[in-house]
């Protein structure tokens, strides 16, 4: 599986520490060329800034990351660059190792970038490459919100409410729909038990306690029947699915084969296009939540931008969540650096603990730092709270009511209905 949100609700694999190779980061301006700030090739004028994500790796890559900030800065570039100034793209693959993504951020701050545009850091579950970042006076603008630490390092700057915001988005779609007696169903690997976690706050906010959590076990039932009969039972008339994406069309199967025809609910990176494919027309119906808006939203100004970047710039990348992200965090950078001649790691940290005024990027909610007080309690690095909604009908999320939604709002007011 090689999309990004897999390490939401998926398995964690544990890997051994792999070093990397002599070329495992590369400078770029269009597609990985040159040398990193300081360097020859780069001049006063430049303005460069960093990735890094599992490029390759038998466990886990994310290959849409890099090309949605490549689309964004080749895009800005075509457009004269940010007030003049060229954008170059230093990019690092982390192997999805520990030791790589420590080894990616030591070269990055080495090279001097400006800022890290939606580092990937996910091997290194206590987040320990965000204190290096940290040390160096590094932002990390648009982080896709998998760790803890994401939402709690105050040099980091998720685009949305990430993992937490998700969950809660799910939950307040079958809320909204007046779903009251709802059941979760999880795979007994990796990450689960976080998710269960949030899926569990977020029924708590809305005054609800679960019918059934179900956690199946795909070595002994790996059909999901057991598991489904189980989380059915009890008259549910809500389902919110927290299973690794692999497991999402047999779930679903086992669950409609159960009995169950009420809503099902998860979140949209887990549905990449093979899953979406997989489920066929049983996936009809299931609702989905977004940190972005939906590349189905053609009308949008901003998803037409985006889609028509990676058309011309990255036309072999991905269209779902993740290179919609970190797209959107290149421009959410390029707005930051407006008018800026300082392109110094510090002063971006600087502008962007201190964005006041909502920014407006099309794709995602107004984002705001400076005063933003986060709605969910323990993560404090909540600057945009609001989600996407959407319905999955034949191999399309369409948005379903308003484009951003703050969770919380709603399933706080279930909680007062």
């Amino acid at each position: 599986m090689s999309k990004r949100r897999i390490r939401t609700i998926q398995f964690a694999v544990a890997v051994g520490a792999a070093a990397l190779t002599a070329t495992a980061c590369s400078s770029s301006s269009s597609s990985a060329t040159a040398t990193a700030a300081g360097g020859s090739g780069t001049s006063s004028s430049t303005i460069v800034v960093g990735g890094m994500a599992p490029l390759t790796s038998q466990v886990l890559t994310q290959p849409d990351i890099k090309a949605g900030v490549a689309a964004a800065v080749d895009a800005l570039n075509a457009q004269g660059g940010i007030d003049g100034h060229h954008v170059q793209l230093d990019y690092c693959d982390t192997q999805y190792t520990n030791s790589g993504e420590i080894s990616c951020i030591d070269q990055l701050i080495a090279d001097k970038v400006s800022a890290l545009i939606t580092p990937s850091i996910a091997a290194s579950a206590s987040g320990s490459p965000y204190e290096l970042a940290q040390a160096a006076d590094l932002a990390s603008i648009g982080t896709q919100g998998s760790i803890v630490t994401e939402f709690t390092s105050p040099d980091v700057f998720p685009l949305s409410s990430g993992d937490p915001g998700w969950v809660y988005g799910a939950m307040s779609d079958l809320v909204k729909g007046g779903a009251r007696r709802i059941a979760v169903l999880g795979n007994a690997t990796g990450s689960y038990q976080a998710v269960r976690g949030y899926a569990l706050a977020a029924l708590k906010q809305a005054g609800l306690t679960p019918v059934n959590v179900v956690e199946a076990d795909p070595g002994s039932d790996p059909t999901f029947s057991a598991a489904a009969a189980k989380v059915v039972s009890g008259n549910i008339d809500g389902l919110y699915l927290a299973v690794s994406p692999a497991n999402s069309p047999i779930a679903v199967r086992a669950v409609r084969a159960a009995g169950y025809t009420g809503p099902i609910a998860s979140i949209a990176a887990a549905f990449t296009p093979p899953i979406v494919k997989a489920l066929g027309s049983q996936g009809n119906g299931l609702e989905l939540s977004g940190s972005v808006a939906f590349p189905s939203e053609t009308g949008n100004p901003a998803v037409a931008a985006y889609l028509a970047d990676m058309a011309k710039y990255q036309p072999q990348g991905t269209i779902d969540q993740e290179s919609e992200t970190s797209w959107a965090a290149m421009m959410l950078f390029a707005k930051v650096m407006k008018g800026q001649t300082n392109f110094s790691a510090s002063h971006v940290l600087s502008l962007m603990k201190n964005i006041s005024t909502p920014i407006n990027l099309g794709v995602a909610g107004p984002y705001v730092v400076k005063g933003a007080v986060s709605p969910i309690a323990g993560f404090p690095n909540i600057y945009n709270p609001t989600i996407t909604l959407g319905i999955l009908e034949n191999g399309v999320i369409k948005q379903s009511g308003p484009t951003f939604v703050n969770p919380v709002t709603v399933l706080n007011a279930a909680s007062h209905g």
